[in-house]
């Protein structure tokens, strides 16, 4: 393996009035349920939608694994990928989504949506995309799904969070929704073309789907060394590295349509919060030594403090539209 220098590790560290009453949010079965994996006799499973309301929803402990690696509880969603869940995280991933939205006049969303009445986060962190655009259009109903619970408790009346896998299929009814977001799912799908055409199943004639993909673009030795480490990780779990580059060809064949592309920079900055919680749960599979992990660690934060404010990684942006007039 690569060597690294022994650095230190960086010390970076409007409402709805239809509120809850929307039938959409009520109607939002937890953990999967559709998979029918659940039995229907158990007690946090209820077919009953008056069940549901809106808000962070009750995760069913069965199906989260965990485990504690570097004195950090990592959790895992059936076979999703491995995420750190703990206060240090949740701050992370607040921090890189400000980093970001500044990026693009303070707004995560690039595509243009105006008055949607039902919005989905594929990939949502803790949530500050989804609250923002529930904010933004407080008639809408807004979804959120990830596959760890980082999620920001306090939510406007018309935004939902939920713990859920992306594949084999979204659980939710066919043109359903006016515009979805997909964000950072490199290495955590199987296969994005699936993906894709499960966004445009959900999608209303004429909606809108965005792809985002944030890629490190320095190639330092240590970053270079994490992103070839995570590629093998990703081959065991049998996930699929994505390319924004590749991504508007993959959403012509889906037959989206006025396909389109933007990139914006992202400084290092954005990467200056919790690299630890960035390389543990990628790594795991892996099954690395903590002396070696600990190493990697440092020489990328010892990247990151070198580039400061310069440009370190592009946000890659994909978007297109589903047919306004769909065939039967």
């Amino acid at each position: 393996m690569m060597p690294f220098s022994n650095v230190s590790f960086p010390d970076i560290i409007g409402r709805d009035d239809r509120g809850c009453e929307d039938d959409a949010l009520k109607h939002w079965k937890p953990m999967r349920q559709a998979l029918g994996e659940i039995e229907a006799a158990s007690g946090s499973c209820s077919d009953d939608p008056d069940e549901f309301s809106c808000g962070t929803m009750e995760k069913d402990p069965r199906f989260i694994d965990k485990i504690v690696r570097n004195g950090r509880e990592l959790h895992r969603l059936r076979d999703s990928e491995w995420c750190t869940v703990d206060e240090m995280s949740s701050v992370a991933i607040t921090a890189h989504y400000h980093e970001v939205i500044a990026t693009n006049n303070n707004s995560f969303i690039y595509a243009p949506i105006r008055n949607p009445e039902r919005v989905l986060f594929i990939g949502v962190g803790d949530g500050m995309a989804a609250i923002d655009v529930a904010e933004r259009f407080p008639m809408a109903s807004v979804w959120g799904i990830d596959t760890a619970d980082n999620f920001i408790m306090e939510l406007p009346p018309n935004c939902s969070l939920q713990m859920d896998v992306f594949e084999p299929y979204l659980t939710f009814a066919s043109d359903f929704f006016d515009y979805v977001h997909i964000n950072n799912v490199n290495y955590r799908v199987e296969d994005l073309a699936t993906l894709y055409s499960e966004a445009r199943r959900v999608l209303k004639p004429g909606g809108c789907v965005e792809h985002s993909e944030t890629v490190v673009t320095v190639g330092t030795a240590a970053w270079n060394e994490f992103s070839s480490m995570r590629a093998k990780a990703a081959a065991i779990t049998r996930k699929q590295a994505i390319g924004y580059w590749h991504s508007t060809a993959h959403l012509e064949r889906a037959e989206f349509q006025n396909v389109g592309w933007a990139r914006t920079a992202i400084p290092a900055t954005a990467f200056s919060c919790d690299i630890e919680g960035r390389v543990l749960p990628a790594l795991e599979p892996l099954r690395l030594s903590a002396s070696y992990l600990n190493l990697l660690v440092d020489a990328m934060a010892a990247d990151v403090m070198a580039h400061g404010a310069a440009q370190f990684a592009t946000r890659g942006i994909v978007y297109g539209y589903k047919a306004s007039q769909v065939n039967p």
